[in-house]
């Protein structure tokens, strides 16, 4: 599986034992492990406006600042453990969003937003996000 680094021109790459590596071209420049903090098979990742690197797996999501040397979970209950996250995406303003079956979860800088049934939402279940060359954000729900 592959997922897109714009800002440094390369791709994500999720490959066998848990590694996410990256690629500059034809090139390896850089492997993250479970050493590193990476967690369960990653499936996904991007990299946010702040430089930040965003793991995301079958067990939650890990997140590396750029002085940082190994990946930390996001200590939000929605991507705890069996929170069962669907996928993230930039929003392209600096903003992480993150598809949960418990809803959507928006990270903007060190703050967060859980957003759900319970604030409007018409479904609590969000099976994937994402954002369109103007910069609109979509989600999807069961049935759609």
């Amino acid at each position: 599986m592959l997922a897109a680094a714009p800002k440094h021109g390369g791709l994500f790459v999720f490959g066998p034992q848990d590694q996410v590596g990256f690629f500059k071209g034809d090139t390896l420049t850089q492997t993250w492990t479970r050493q590193d903090g990476v967690g369960l098979e990653p499936a996904a990742a991007l990299e946010d406006a702040q430089g930040r690197l965003w793991v995301l797996d079958r067990i939650g999501l890990f997140y590396k600042g750029l002085e940082d040397k190994r990946f930390r979970a996001f200590p939000h209950p929605v991507v705890a453990p069996g929170g069962q996250t669907r996928n993230l995406v930039s929003d392209g303003q600096g903003g992480v969003w993150v598809a949960t079956v418990s809803g959507l979860l928006h990270i903007q800088g060190d703050t967060y937003q859980a957003l759900g049934a319970s604030t409007g939402l018409p479904t609590r279940y969000a099976a994937t996000a994402l954002v369109d060359r103007e910069g609109s954000f979509w989600y999807a729900a069961g049935g759609l």
